[in-house]
């Protein structure tokens, strides 16, 4: 994997402890830094509070606030982050395209399907905050 992301930072949005973790070791070798929320208000947060985050990876089943509202409030702020949901329920497609979710992937997902989504997200942009060190925060609201 060519992957050096060590200048990028996403946001996951995950209330499985487990999926996080799994999601974090299939991101382990390429750098990037990571930030974890267990909800979608405090993702909505998150995303207002730190302008480094790049990318979210959206769970859609959570508590406080669906992924698909917080998706919806996070891109009334930042219209141009990329969200990328996911789920393991069927007939959510449709609903996060059309609140603006760039991308989808199904649960469970696989290491290459994740590097993938996020690598044609990421290519487009430019890096920012190259200070940040690689490590994966909880932060809870």
């Amino acid at each position: 994997m060519n992957n050096n992301w060590k200048n990028y930072t996403i946001l996951i949005v995950e209330d499985d402890p487990f999926s996080a973790k799994l999601l974090k070791y299939f991101l382990l070798k390429t750098g990037i830094n990571i930030l974890w929320v267990r909800n979608g208000l405090s993702a909505v947060e998150m995303c207002r509070n730190h302008k480094e985050i790049s990318l979210v990876i959206m769970d859609i089943e959570l508590p406080l606030m669906n992924g698909i509202e917080a998706s919806q409030e996070i891109l009334n702020n930042r219209k141009d982050l990329p969200i990328i949901a996911q789920t393991g329920i069927l007939g959510f497609r449709e609903k996060c395209s059309a609140v603006g979710c760039v991308d989808f992937i199904s649960k469970p997902t696989s290491q290459g399907i994740l590097i993938e989504k996020i690598n044609k997200y990421l290519n487009a942009k430019i890096p920012c905050y190259p200070q940040l060190k690689t490590k994966m925060q909880s932060h809870f609201f």
